[in-house]
């Protein structure tokens, strides 16, 4: 049996390749295989061929698993039809170079010692290995969308009252009937005496309930009647079967 030269750099296999549930096993293996190879020459120069005698699969069954990384944006596949289809695989998420000393440095604090040259691989993108552009993008808008929610604008009459967007249709739902009243009334005090607030929701909704309190205080105690006294000491003596009659 062919005796296949085994290289003897690491592997590396970042999470998001190891959990990336798109992936079968063969293709994560494979992945940390050319991480391997791309040590020597920053590409890795193996044949399908190659690779499927190694593990013990088909040509085929390899070629599909390359593909699949590609789609999935782990590697680029170059073919150079000049020079009898060579063909090139590059890693898309981690960068090599060349450094100078003896030892293969690999970021996040992870040194080895290797045989030849002395490689440094950086990894630019652990978390998302995505296209950078792409990622940068939607991530950006994502955080300009939580700006604009979480920024506040002025309402009231003297425009010194501060609320967000989120802010304001709270107190649109809590208040449906006169929340326009009540910013009102926090504007005007505001200008009068000159104080302010951290958080003028908290101070609308905390007058709110201030004012409910008051008229909870002020209402009047039920007046109990008499009668209504009497007639309520004869059901109870009903009740126990009493007859004052007898007594």
């Amino acid at each position: 049996m062919k005796q296949i030269e085994k290289p003897g750099y690491f592997a590396v296999l970042p999470a998001n390749v190891r959990y990336d549930k798109r992936l079968k096993p063969i293709e994560r293996l494979l992945y940390a295989e050319i991480t391997s190879l791309c040590n020597k020459d920053g590409y890795c120069w193996a044949t399908s061929g190659y690779f499927a005698e190694l593990y013990g699969i088909t040509r085929e069954h390899i070629s599909r698993c390359i593909s699949h990384l590609k789609m999935c944006d782990y590697v680029e596949v170059e073919v150079d039809k000049c020079n009898g289809n060579s063909r090139k695989i590059y890693l898309t998420g981690l960068v090599i170079k060349k450094s100078q000393g003896c030892d293969l440095k690999i970021t996040r604090g992870v040194t080895k010692k290797s045989q030849g040259c002395d490689l440094k691989i950086t990894q630019n993108n652990v978390s998302n290995y995505n296209k950078p552009s792409k990622d940068n993008n939607s991530v950006n808008k994502e955080k300009e969308k939580g700006k604009e929610k979480l920024a506040r604008y002025k309402y009231g009459r003297y425009n010194n009252v501060l609320l967000s967007d989120i802010e304001l249709e709270a107190l649109k739902s809590e208040f449906p009937s006169d929340w326009q009243v009540r910013i009102d009334r926090l504007s005007e005090y505001c200008e009068s005496t000159g104080k302010t607030y951290k958080n003028h929701l908290a101070t609308i909704r905390n007058w709110a309930r201030r004012d409910q309190e008051k008229v909870g205080a002020a209402k009047p105690s039920p007046v109990v009647r008499r009668n209504d006294s009497k007639a309520g000491y004869n059901k109870a003596l009903e009740t126990l079967g009493i007859d004052e009659s007898e007594a």
